[in-house]
């Protein structure tokens, strides 16, 4: 103990090693010797390359540690991941300022240490050599430094206890495990964002022939560390912004029946079985906007058209197509109409499933969250694009819509008045019974069903 500042000195270790060769072991300074096993920057790149390597090896670990977050939102992913790695690189330095302290403090205290055994030793000397040369004998004084020496060393031991006390502000080690703590939460949640960014990056091309984007990928046994992942995110910002500001955003609409052969005859028969109808097809967003160099799409919206039509004297007949057939006709067809007015705001529910992700080869695939849309009106406007909404709801980050899609369509519809199935809103539009009595309904001309997907899309 006695040498541990000439071994500073001499030899050619870190100072925070030789102190923790010295005072390990030691129940006085266990509040520090935690402290100098391993350094915050260590102890971060051990747990995060320890959370990678059990990724590897557990599947479930795997899924739950990337793809905690959706990697279609680029933007956010990367502002997410910004805000938390600040507030990191923040507790990083809290963290360093406290080891600081306790190591200053536990050099202080073995320097205080050694230099009162050496001081009792040079006032008993002195005592002993003043008392030799007179006649008083030394003992009072001997008594009165041995007394002074217990106090001394009774309050040097109560101030390192104090650094072992449970919510003391003197104990560092657990102020310094509970900031580890959020720290830790911090990264790796950065991280988990991190690796959805690069993702997503595998299907956004750079804004030039030249910009490539920065690799996670990095020599094996490298450490993944607060200023390497604050770095990476940093440059990817920049660049993504660089690429945001090549691009627009324009809105698109196509009719589902260009992309699914007899979608209304299909839509009916569906109607009829027990289970949601479901529509299958497959998108390619080169062939549908040819003319439009779209990049990505971030919201969808659906309009549904609908018109009436009735079994009528054993032919099918609609308001457009066959004027007054009779006077009882035209009071349906006036009951109808007001009816379909006051339905319009009545909106089906509807679950459209995402094609999966393939990073254009470079990454690996993800799969998209399904979309919901609970506000399709059964009676729309119009299929113009302002009849088209894209609140919250509607979005779907950045994803490239080549693929095979599915919409579900709820059956039943609350509509207040009570339950509904979508061919008796579709029919009829009723929403309680008329009175002229039950009409004969049995069919719907298929012509009469017209829907419409909107998409906000990324073009360059």
């Amino acid at each position: 103990m006695a040498s541990i500042f000439s071994d500073v000195i001499a030899r050619n270790d870190s100072p925070r090693l030789i102190l923790h060769s010295k005072i390990n072991g030691d129940p006085n300074y266990s509040w520090v010797t935690g402290l100098l096993e391993i350094n915050i920057d260590e102890f971060v790149s051990d747990s995060l390359n320890q959370a990678s390597a059990d990724s590897n090896t557990s599947s479930a670990f795997a899924q739950r540690y990337s793809m905690d977050f959706n990697p279609a939102y680029v933007a956010e992913n990367l502002s997410a991941s910004l805000d938390l790695l600040n507030r990191a690189l923040l507790r990083r330095t809290e963290i360093q300022g406290l080891e600081s302290q306790a190591i200053t403090l536990a050099f202080q205290y073995l320097l205080e240490d050694q230099q009162r055994a050496d001081q009792f030793k040079i006032a008993r000397l002195q005592v002993l050599h003043a008392a030799a040369g007179s006649n008083e004998k030394p003992d009072s004084y001997l008594q009165a430094l041995d007394r002074q020496k217990a106090i001394q060393e009774a309050a040097f031991l109560s101030r390192l206890k104090s650094h072992t006390d449970s919510g003391s502000a003197l104990n560092f080690s657990e102020r310094v495990s509970f900031l580890k703590g959020l720290l830790l939460t911090d990264m790796r949640a950065a991280w988990q964002r991190i690796k959805a960014v690069d993702l997503a990056f595998g299907q956004i091309t750079p804004p030039d022939s030249t910009s490539e984007w920065p690799s996670l990928q990095r020599p094996a046994g490298t450490p993944k560390d607060l200023i390497t992942m604050l770095s990476w995110v940093m440059e990817c910002t920049n660049l993504y912004s660089a690429i945001r500001q090549r691009e627009y955003e324009v809105v698109l609409g196509v009719r589902l029946a260009e992309l699914v052969p007899d979608l209304s005859k299909k839509l009916i028969e569906f109607l009829h079985q027990p289970a949601d109808p479901e529509i299958l097809f497959s998108f390619n967003r080169s062939d549908i906007w040819p003319d439009h160099n779209v990049q990505a799409i971030v919201g969808i919206d659906m309009v549904w058209e609908s018109g009436s039509a009735i079994i009528w004297n054993g032919g099918a007949t609609t308001a457009e197509n066959d004027p007054d057939k009779s006077l009882k006709f035209a009071e349906y067809q006036d009951l109808r109409n007001e009816d379909r007015r006051r339905t319009r705001t009545i909106s089906a529910k509807v679950k459209i499933n995402l094609p999966e992700q393939t990073g254009n080869g470079k990454k690996e695939a993800w799969k998209c969250a399904p979309l919901f849309l609970t506000n399709v009106s059964l009676h729309g406007e119009g299929r113009s694009i302002e009849h088209a909404t894209f609140s919250e709801s509607n979005q779907v980050g950045r994803i490239i819509p080549d693929g095979n899609w599915s919409i579900i369509f709820q059956k039943n519809v609350d509509c207040g008045a009570g339950t509904y199935t979508l061919m008796e809103l579709l029919t009829t539009g009723r929403l309680m019974p008329y009175p002229l009595g039950p009409l004969p309904l049995q069919s719907v001309e298929p012509s009469l069903i017209s829907i419409t997907l909107f998409f906000r899309c990324i073009c360059r």
